[in-house]
């Protein structure tokens, strides 16, 4: 399903339970699907390209820095255009889980469970490696 720990995961559960939060109860014998699965390598690659253009236009900016992992000037023309990069390959990602579902959805059609007493619906769906703008102690921040 792509590169490093990309799975899907068919589970059938042995017993009931019920979590606090709302669509996270399962019935004894329901199936869940769990889709591990980004933009396959291109997200790590904006990654890489956009940390190793950050380092060499830090010092352009004057910022010293103690970890090359850390490199950032989000403002700056390079951020911008990394902000740009990684928000496509979030896209990426979003659609590649799109096209994953659907044909898991298919597969499950076939084998007799594509009615609406069994029916696939998503519950969350998160990308793993983006970032968004929110105010924290009356800043803003970039959370990665």
């Amino acid at each position: 399903m792509g590169s490093g720990t990309h799975f899907l995961e068919c589970s059938a559960w042995t017993r009931s339970t019920t979590r606090k939060r709302p669509g996270l109860s399962v019935s004894l014998g329901q199936i869940t699907i769990l889709i591990h699965s980004g933009s396959r390598g291109l997200g790590h690659q904006v990654c890489q390209y956009y940390v190793e253009r950050f380092i060499r236009a830090a010092p352009r900016y004057g910022i010293e820095l103690v970890d090359r992992q850390l490199a950032a000037a989000i403002e700056s023309p390079e951020g911008k255009a990394y902000l740009t990069a990684m928000f496509g390959a979030a896209n990426f990602a979003f659609a590649n889980r799109q096209l994953i579902s659907h044909f898991t959805r298919g597969a499950f059609g076939l084998a007799g469970f594509g009615s609406k007493d069994h029916r696939l619906s998503v519950l969350y769906d998160l990308a793993h490696n983006n970032a968004k703008f929110e105010r924290h102690g009356g800043c803003e921040v970039l959370m990665h």
